[in-house]
Protein backbone atom coordinates (compact mmCIF):
# COMPACT_ATOMS: atom_id res chain seq x y z
CA UNK A 1 0.00 0.00 0.00
CA UNK A 2 3.03 2.23 0.76
CA UNK A 3 4.40 1.65 -2.65
CA UNK A 4 1.31 2.39 -4.11
CA UNK A 5 0.37 5.64 -2.45
CA UNK A 6 4.33 6.75 -3.33
CA UNK A 7 3.81 5.96 -6.88
CA UNK A 8 0.26 7.87 -7.11
CA UNK A 9 2.13 10.98 -5.20
CA UNK A 10 4.92 10.60 -7.63
CA UNK A 11 2.95 11.06 -10.62
CA UNK A 12 0.15 13.72 -9.05
CA UNK A 13 -2.60 11.73 -9.44
CA UNK A 14 -4.60 14.17 -7.27
CA UNK A 15 -3.52 17.22 -8.98
CA UNK A 16 -4.11 14.95 -12.51
CA UNK A 17 -7.51 14.31 -11.03
CA UNK A 18 -9.23 18.05 -10.05
CA UNK A 19 -7.76 18.82 -14.03
CA UNK A 20 -10.02 15.81 -14.71
CA UNK A 21 -12.90 16.85 -12.68
CA UNK A 22 -12.45 20.43 -14.49
CA UNK A 23 -12.72 19.29 -17.83
CA UNK A 24 -15.39 17.23 -17.19
CA UNK A 25 -17.35 20.63 -15.48
CA UNK A 26 -16.26 22.85 -18.32
CA UNK A 27 -16.51 20.55 -20.78
CA UNK A 28 -19.06 17.87 -20.20
CA UNK A 29 -15.92 15.58 -20.54
CA UNK A 30 -12.91 14.63 -18.58
CA UNK A 31 -10.06 12.13 -19.82
CA UNK A 32 -7.89 9.99 -17.64
CA UNK A 33 -5.08 7.90 -19.62
CA UNK A 34 -3.49 5.47 -17.06
CA UNK A 35 -1.85 3.84 -15.99
CA UNK A 36 1.01 3.82 -18.47
CA UNK A 37 4.45 2.75 -18.21
CA UNK A 38 6.78 6.07 -17.76
CA UNK A 39 10.29 6.25 -17.53
CA UNK A 40 12.06 8.54 -14.83
CA UNK A 41 15.62 9.19 -13.59
CA UNK A 42 16.61 10.10 -10.23
CA UNK A 43 19.38 10.69 -8.08
CA UNK A 44 21.18 8.45 -6.07
CA UNK A 45 24.00 7.37 -3.55
CA UNK A 46 25.51 4.05 -4.19
CA UNK A 47 28.41 1.99 -2.60
CA UNK A 48 31.48 3.27 -4.78
CA UNK A 49 31.87 -0.73 -6.93
CA UNK A 50 36.03 -1.62 -5.72
CA UNK A 51 36.16 0.68 -2.67
CA UNK A 52 37.16 -1.18 0.29
CA UNK A 53 35.79 1.62 2.57
CA UNK A 54 31.96 0.86 3.30
CA UNK A 55 31.60 4.25 3.87
CA UNK A 56 32.16 6.13 0.46
CA UNK A 57 29.53 6.56 -1.37
CA UNK A 58 28.84 8.00 -5.19
CA UNK A 59 25.91 9.96 -7.02
CA UNK A 60 24.14 7.87 -9.87
CA UNK A 61 21.55 8.73 -12.21
CA UNK A 62 19.45 6.08 -11.91
CA UNK A 63 16.84 4.78 -14.51
CA UNK A 64 13.66 3.26 -13.77
CA UNK A 65 9.90 2.53 -14.81
CA UNK A 66 6.66 3.64 -12.89
CA UNK A 67 3.48 3.31 -13.63
CA UNK A 68 1.53 7.20 -14.01
CA UNK A 69 -1.87 8.37 -15.05
CA UNK A 70 -2.13 11.89 -16.37
CA UNK A 71 -5.65 13.70 -17.41
CA UNK A 72 -6.05 14.73 -21.39
CA UNK A 73 -7.78 17.68 -22.89
CA UNK A 74 -10.66 16.79 -24.21
CA UNK A 75 -9.42 18.89 -27.32
CA UNK A 76 -6.93 16.09 -28.29
CA UNK A 77 -8.60 13.00 -28.17
CA UNK A 78 -10.87 11.16 -30.76
CA UNK A 79 -12.28 7.98 -29.98
CA UNK A 80 -13.43 5.80 -32.70
CA UNK A 81 -17.11 7.66 -33.99
CA UNK A 82 -18.99 4.54 -33.98
CA UNK A 83 -17.82 3.20 -30.55
CA UNK A 84 -21.82 4.26 -29.15
CA UNK A 85 -20.76 5.65 -26.07
CA UNK A 86 -18.07 3.10 -24.50
CA UNK A 87 -14.36 3.77 -26.53
CA UNK A 88 -13.61 0.66 -26.04
CA UNK A 89 -16.16 -0.67 -28.24
CA UNK A 90 -14.42 0.93 -31.23
CA UNK A 91 -11.85 -0.10 -33.16
CA UNK A 92 -9.06 2.60 -31.58
CA UNK A 93 -8.69 6.14 -30.28
CA UNK A 94 -5.82 8.91 -31.08
CA UNK A 95 -4.38 11.22 -28.98
CA UNK A 96 -2.36 14.49 -30.04
CA UNK A 97 0.27 16.01 -28.62
CA UNK A 98 2.91 19.02 -29.48
CA UNK A 99 6.51 18.18 -29.16
CA UNK A 100 9.70 20.34 -29.64
CA UNK A 101 12.83 18.98 -31.55
CA UNK A 102 14.56 18.56 -27.86
CA UNK A 103 11.88 16.22 -26.91
CA UNK A 104 12.28 14.19 -30.14
CA UNK A 105 15.95 14.05 -29.88
CA UNK A 106 15.23 12.93 -26.16
CA UNK A 107 13.76 9.95 -27.25
CA UNK A 108 16.86 8.72 -29.03
CA UNK A 109 18.10 5.59 -27.02
CA UNK A 110 14.93 4.97 -24.72
CA UNK A 111 13.59 1.43 -25.33
CA UNK A 112 11.20 0.79 -28.81
CA UNK A 113 11.93 4.27 -30.36
CA UNK A 114 13.76 3.70 -33.78
CA UNK A 115 16.56 6.35 -33.98
CA UNK A 116 16.90 6.64 -37.82
CA UNK A 117 12.86 7.28 -37.97
CA UNK A 118 13.06 10.27 -35.49
CA UNK A 119 16.49 11.37 -37.19
CA UNK A 120 14.20 11.39 -40.57
CA UNK A 121 11.34 13.51 -39.01
CA UNK A 122 14.37 16.31 -36.73
CA UNK A 123 15.73 16.44 -40.58
CA UNK A 124 12.10 17.33 -42.23
CA UNK A 125 11.16 19.71 -39.50
CA UNK A 126 7.84 20.82 -38.58
CA UNK A 127 5.07 20.25 -40.78
CA UNK A 128 1.92 21.59 -41.29
CA UNK A 129 -1.16 19.32 -40.45
CA UNK A 130 -5.36 20.33 -41.14
CA UNK A 131 -5.82 19.81 -37.56
CA UNK A 132 -5.32 22.78 -35.06
CA UNK A 133 -5.22 21.89 -31.56
CA UNK A 134 -6.69 24.12 -28.92
CA UNK A 135 -3.28 25.09 -28.03
CA UNK A 136 -2.43 26.00 -31.78
CA UNK A 137 -5.54 28.30 -32.32
CA UNK A 138 -4.71 30.73 -29.00
CA UNK A 139 -1.23 30.69 -30.22
CA UNK A 140 -2.57 32.09 -33.84
CA UNK A 141 -4.81 34.46 -32.26
CA UNK A 142 -2.27 35.92 -29.65
CA UNK A 143 0.88 35.58 -31.54
CA UNK A 144 0.02 35.57 -35.16
CA UNK A 145 1.78 32.38 -35.53
CA UNK A 146 1.23 28.78 -35.39
CA UNK A 147 2.85 26.17 -33.00
CA UNK A 148 4.56 24.87 -35.63
CA UNK A 149 6.01 27.95 -36.46
CA UNK A 150 7.67 27.70 -33.37
CA UNK A 151 10.02 24.43 -33.88
CA UNK A 152 6.45 22.19 -32.66
CA UNK A 153 6.15 18.60 -34.09
CA UNK A 154 2.87 17.55 -34.31
CA UNK A 155 2.80 13.54 -32.65
CA UNK A 156 0.03 11.26 -32.83
CA UNK A 157 -0.88 8.48 -30.60
CA UNK A 158 -3.11 5.74 -31.75
CA UNK A 159 -3.78 2.89 -29.86
CA UNK A 160 -6.06 0.05 -31.34
CA UNK A 161 -6.09 -3.06 -33.65
CA UNK A 162 -3.17 -4.21 -35.99
CA UNK A 163 -1.88 -6.58 -38.01
CA UNK A 164 1.02 -8.61 -37.06
CA UNK A 165 2.68 -7.35 -40.16
CA UNK A 166 1.97 -3.42 -39.50
CA UNK A 167 3.53 -3.99 -35.88
CA UNK A 168 6.32 -5.91 -37.44
CA UNK A 169 7.04 -3.19 -39.91
CA UNK A 170 7.15 -0.69 -37.07
CA UNK A 171 9.93 -3.00 -34.96
CA UNK A 172 7.68 -4.83 -32.73
CA UNK A 173 8.68 -8.58 -32.10
CA UNK A 174 5.38 -10.43 -32.83
CA UNK A 175 5.36 -14.22 -32.89
CA UNK A 176 5.57 -15.81 -36.13
CA UNK A 177 3.08 -17.18 -37.94
CA UNK A 178 0.42 -15.36 -35.87
CA UNK A 179 -2.54 -14.32 -38.18
CA UNK A 180 -4.72 -12.79 -36.09
CA UNK A 181 -4.55 -9.08 -35.01
CA UNK A 182 -3.01 -8.05 -31.82
CA UNK A 183 -3.21 -4.86 -29.63
CA UNK A 184 -1.09 -2.40 -29.43
CA UNK A 185 -0.25 1.04 -29.72
CA UNK A 186 2.04 3.34 -32.70
CA UNK A 187 3.64 6.61 -32.26
CA UNK A 188 3.22 9.10 -35.36
CA UNK A 189 5.72 12.35 -36.44
CA UNK A 190 4.94 14.00 -39.73
CA UNK A 191 3.66 10.84 -40.68
CA UNK A 192 6.34 8.38 -39.69
CA UNK A 193 6.13 6.01 -36.98
CA UNK A 194 8.80 6.57 -34.63
CA UNK A 195 7.66 3.45 -32.14
CA UNK A 196 5.55 0.95 -32.02
CA UNK A 197 4.74 -1.86 -29.10
CA UNK A 198 2.37 -4.38 -28.05
CA UNK A 199 -0.76 -3.46 -25.24
CA UNK A 200 0.70 -3.96 -21.89
CA UNK A 201 -2.72 -5.17 -21.14
CA UNK A 202 -3.99 -8.88 -21.49
CA UNK A 203 -6.90 -7.97 -21.87
CA UNK A 204 -6.38 -5.55 -24.71
CA UNK A 205 -8.17 -2.55 -23.41
CA UNK A 206 -7.09 0.73 -23.98
CA UNK A 207 -5.54 2.91 -21.25
CA UNK A 208 -8.03 5.80 -21.42
CA UNK A 209 -10.85 6.27 -19.26
CA UNK A 210 -13.85 9.17 -20.22
CA UNK A 211 -16.50 10.80 -17.20
CA UNK A 212 -18.99 12.53 -18.31
CA UNK A 213 -20.42 15.42 -16.35
CA UNK A 214 -23.92 14.80 -17.50
CA UNK A 215 -24.18 11.45 -19.73
CA UNK A 216 -25.21 12.13 -23.99
CA UNK A 217 -27.35 8.86 -25.46
CA UNK A 218 -25.21 7.12 -27.75
CA UNK A 219 -21.89 9.80 -27.32
CA UNK A 220 -18.68 9.20 -25.46
CA UNK A 221 -19.26 12.99 -24.64
CA UNK A 222 -21.42 15.08 -22.25
CA UNK A 223 -22.82 17.94 -21.30
CA UNK A 224 -20.72 20.48 -19.06
CA UNK A 225 -21.83 22.78 -15.99
CA UNK A 226 -22.07 25.64 -18.34
CA UNK A 227 -24.59 23.99 -21.28
CA UNK A 228 -26.35 23.35 -18.44
CA UNK A 229 -26.92 26.20 -17.38
CA UNK A 230 -28.05 28.06 -20.49
CA UNK A 231 -31.27 28.51 -19.86
CA UNK A 232 -30.78 30.13 -16.56
CA UNK A 233 -28.19 32.35 -17.27
CA UNK A 234 -30.76 33.78 -20.04
CA UNK A 235 -33.03 34.48 -17.93
CA UNK A 236 -30.04 36.22 -15.65
CA UNK A 237 -29.15 38.25 -18.03
CA UNK A 238 -32.59 39.05 -19.53
CA UNK A 239 -33.64 40.25 -15.94
CA UNK A 240 -30.27 42.18 -15.41
CA UNK A 241 -30.78 43.55 -18.97
CA UNK A 242 -34.10 44.82 -17.63
CA UNK A 243 -32.41 46.22 -14.65
CA UNK A 244 -30.16 48.15 -16.42
CA UNK A 245 -33.08 49.57 -18.78
CA UNK A 246 -35.04 50.55 -16.08
CA UNK A 247 -32.21 52.40 -14.50
CA UNK A 248 -30.95 54.26 -17.34
CA UNK A 249 -34.62 55.39 -18.19
CA UNK A 250 -35.89 56.41 -14.37
CA UNK A 251 -32.11 58.21 -13.58
CA UNK A 252 -29.96 60.71 -14.73
CA UNK A 253 -29.83 64.60 -15.29
CA UNK A 254 -33.21 66.93 -15.65
CA UNK A 255 -33.01 69.79 -18.15
CA UNK A 256 -34.39 72.96 -18.81
CA UNK A 257 -34.66 74.41 -22.14
CA UNK A 258 -35.96 77.57 -23.40
CA UNK A 259 -36.81 76.83 -27.15
CA UNK A 260 -37.16 80.55 -27.79
CA UNK A 261 -33.39 81.24 -27.32
CA UNK A 262 -31.53 78.74 -28.73
CA UNK A 263 -31.99 76.09 -31.55
CA UNK A 264 -30.10 72.78 -32.34
CA UNK A 265 -28.00 72.76 -35.43
CA UNK A 266 -29.57 69.43 -35.78
CA UNK A 267 -33.04 70.35 -35.72
CA UNK A 268 -33.52 67.32 -32.68
CA UNK A 269 -34.10 68.63 -29.14
CA UNK A 270 -32.67 65.43 -27.99
CA UNK A 271 -29.73 65.47 -25.47
CA UNK A 272 -26.82 63.82 -27.28
CA UNK A 273 -23.26 63.75 -26.71
CA UNK A 274 -21.44 66.65 -28.23
CA UNK A 275 -24.70 68.35 -28.68
CA UNK A 276 -24.70 71.80 -30.27
CA UNK A 277 -27.54 74.82 -29.84
CA UNK A 278 -27.34 77.80 -31.85
CA UNK A 279 -28.52 81.13 -29.95
CA UNK A 280 -31.16 82.91 -31.98
CA UNK A 281 -30.33 86.45 -32.92
CA UNK A 282 -33.27 87.97 -30.32
CA UNK A 283 -30.95 86.42 -27.45
CA UNK A 284 -30.03 88.97 -24.65
CA UNK A 285 -26.44 87.32 -23.81
CA UNK A 286 -27.63 88.66 -20.08
CA UNK A 287 -30.49 86.17 -20.21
Amino acid sequence: QEEIDDQLMACQFNGEGRKLLHNAAVLGTGILKGPIVVNRSRKAWSPMQGSKDASVFVLEMVEEKAPASESLSPWNVFPDPSCDGNIHNGRGIFEYKTVTSKQLRDLIGQPGYLKAQISKVLKEGPQDSQYQSEHDIRSKSENGTKSSDKDHYQLWEYWGEFSPEDMRMAGVDVADGSVESVSGCLIIVNQTVIKGFLNPAETGDIPYDFMQWELVDDSPWGYGVPFLMRPSQRVLNAAWRQLMDNSGLSSGPIFFIKKKGIRPSDGRWELTGRKIFECEEDVNPTD
